[in-house]
């Protein structure tokens, strides 16, 4: 008689050992994260796109010739938010390359912010989890691997207040505050226009709940509110930008929709409608912890040019989903989300599998939507609604 197969599941608690290194996870996300990023930049050198911020400063203190109002009519490859330029300013005034690195040490330390935020979201969907540390530790790991990017070898504070208001937002769903969340959501779309594909998740509620599409709508009125002064005072700001072009490279999944040279003028709004449209979606069929993994993915699988700091946004979002999910055990999208864009930047040759490649955390994001399991239902007791 045969005997039968034993299947293999994961235990109840993780090992001792395993448990008293998840407790001082964030301390070690904390290294992972700054240590590369002052390790890029020993002997003085600059974060590679920190000049374009300390340009866009310079207007908007009001120390160049350009009045700050037209800025973009000035700048207009700056293609940045004024809240994020803003916020980076008092930075941009410290002496040499002080301002750089100080920027980039802030930027690092975000990673495990946001992880804190998100896995405050777990515990309040999901309940206690003796998993959970463990696997916020293990796929914080996997996204420092490109966060560390993000932060010192290109410096941009806006993909990085991007991570920190969706970890907020998805805490503040969570415990029923929309229109927080709407605030939060609004605010980092207002600073990198990628991340209007971010707003339905003010629509996220409980399992079980209708989404509050009004809360969406709020949090797009927030998002153009910061660029009004700019479009109203400078006539010349949405030509100047509108009308600023790159290349498309050839590792772009746009290449295999047969798209070259110059990025025609229907590719941002293709771009934005379907991130919007996806994850949209994933609210309306109560996934919404898929969101915002869905929408970075939907906005790499349209990028003309897709810089690695690009992928710590999308490994993120991987990262919440790992969370949000119904057990907490193991990074599996994290993981699998960083290897996949990790082979395609390094290890592939062909540029039209690198494309492809690039492409694919979309369509496994959408196989996911069909069969991802509802996250449990939030605890009545979680706070109000705004």
């Amino acid at each position: 008689m045969p005997t039968p197969t034993t299947r293999w599941t994961v235990p109840d608690a993780p090992p001792r050992r395993l448990t008293a290194l998840a407790r001082g996870r964030f301390a070690l996300l904390a290294l992972a994260a700054l240590i590369p990023a002052l390790w890029h930049l020993r002997g003085g050198a600059l974060p590679g796109d920190w000049p374009f911020f300390q340009q866009a400063a310079e207007v908007l203190l009001g120390r160049s010739a350009t009045a700050p109002l037209h800025l973009y009519e000035a700048l207009p490859a700056t293609q940045v938010g004024p809240l994020p330029l803003l916020v980076t300013a008092p930075a941009t005034l410290l002496p040499g390359t002080v301002g750089g690195t100080v920027t980039a040490a802030v930027l690092a330390m975000c990673l495990p912010l946001c992880c804190a935020l998100l896995e405050a979201s777990a515990r309040t969907v999901l309940g206690p989890d003796p998993w959970l540390p463990v696997t916020t530790l293990a796929a914080g790991a996997f996204a420092s691997i490109y966060w560390w990017r993000l932060a010192a070898e290109y410096a941009h504070p806006d993909d990085a207040l991007v991570g920190v208001a969706l970890a907020g937002a998805l805490l503040c769903v969570v415990r029923g505050r929309h229109l927080r969340a709407a605030v939060l959501l609004g605010l980092a779309a207002s600073g990198k226009p990628w991340a209007v594909g971010l707003l339905p998740l003010a629509a996220a509620s409980r399992a079980g709940a209708s989404p509050r599409w009004g809360a969406a709508v709020l949090a797009g009125a927030v998002a153009a509110l910061p660029w009004l002064p700019f479009l109203l005072g400078a006539r010349g700001t949405w030509s100047a930008l509108s009308g600023f072009r790159v290349d498309v490279w050839t590792t772009s999944p746009l290449t295999l929709l047969g798209v070259t040279g110059p990025v025609p003028g229907w590719v941002r709004p293709a771009q934005f409608a379907l991130a919007v449209a996806v994850c949209a979606l994933a609210v309306a069929r109560g996934r919404w912890q898929l969101g915002a993994f869905l929408a970075v993915a939907a906005r790499l699988a349209l990028e003309p040019q897709a810089w690695d700091y690009y992928f710590a946004t999308l490994a993120l979002a991987a990262l919440a989903a790992d969370l949000l999910r119904r057990r907490g055990r193991g990074p599996w999208l994290t993981a699998a989300t960083v290897l996949v864009l990790y082979d395609a930047r390094w290890l592939a040759d062909d540029a039209a599998l690198i494309g492809a490649l690039q492409a694919l955390p979309l369509v496994a994001g959408l196989a996911l939507l069909v069969r991802w399991p509802l996250p449990g239902r939030v605890p009545a007791q979680v706070g109000p609604t705004c």
